[in-house]
């Protein structure tokens, strides 16, 4: 087994949130929906807030979603 350091760790996650949000606004601005898609969880792809612009942070979930459903270019 490898021992990994706490700032080793933290590192490794700053890398990897690095690479993937590059790589999200990379895809969004080439339009590429397929790249938007591998960078998002399947859960998170298709949220809305209930109230746009209140203070509830309660998410409405789309009811059509269905996992595997594409991305649309926005």
């Amino acid at each position: 087994m490898v021992s990994v350091s706490a700032a080793e760790a933290d590192a490794a996650d700053v890398d990897a949130v690095t690479r993937v949000a590059t790589e999200y606004f990379q895809a969004w601005l080439a339009g590429d929906g397929e790249r938007i898609r591998a960078c998002l969880h399947p859960a998170l792809a298709k949220r809305a807030p209930e109230q746009p612009g209140s203070a509830s942070l309660l998410m409405h979930e789309d009811p059509t979603y269905r996992p595997g459903d594409r991305l649309g270019v926005w």
